[in-house]
C-alpha cells in the first residue's frame, strides 16, 4: 500500500492539504480490493484516475505481478430429438 501512497502523492493534480485514503475495501472469494483516494478538484479527476491506474499497472509490471482472471468454460450439447 505505500507504493499505492506515493503513486497518488507524486500527482501534481492531488491536493497536498488533504490526506489520502488507502486500505483494503473488500475481501472476496478470489480477490482483495485495495482502494487509494486522494483529493483532487473535480475538473482533475478524470486525469487523475487513469494516471493512477496507469501507473499502478506499470508498478505492477515492474515486480513482474499478474493479475488473473476467473474463466469458466462452458459446454453446449444439443440432446433435441428433431435433429436428423
Amino acid at each position: 500500500m505505500l507504493h499505492l501512497l506515493r503513486i497518488t502523492s507524486s500527482l501534481k493534480c492531488a491536493k497536498k492539504d488533504a490526506k489520502t485514503t488507502i486500505g483494503i475495501n473488500s475481501i472476496e472469494n478470489n480477490t482483495v480490493q485495495i482502494v487509494g483516494r486522494p483529493w483532487v478538484y473535480t475538473n482533475d479527476y478524470w486525469e487523475v484516475y487513469f494516471a493512477v491506474i496507469e501507473r499502478v499497472k506499470m508498478k505492477f509490471d515492474e515486480n513482474k505481478i499478474i493479475v488473473l482472471f476467473l474463466h469458466r468454460i462452458a459446454y453446449y450439447t444439443n440432446n433435441s430429438s428433431n435433429n436428423k
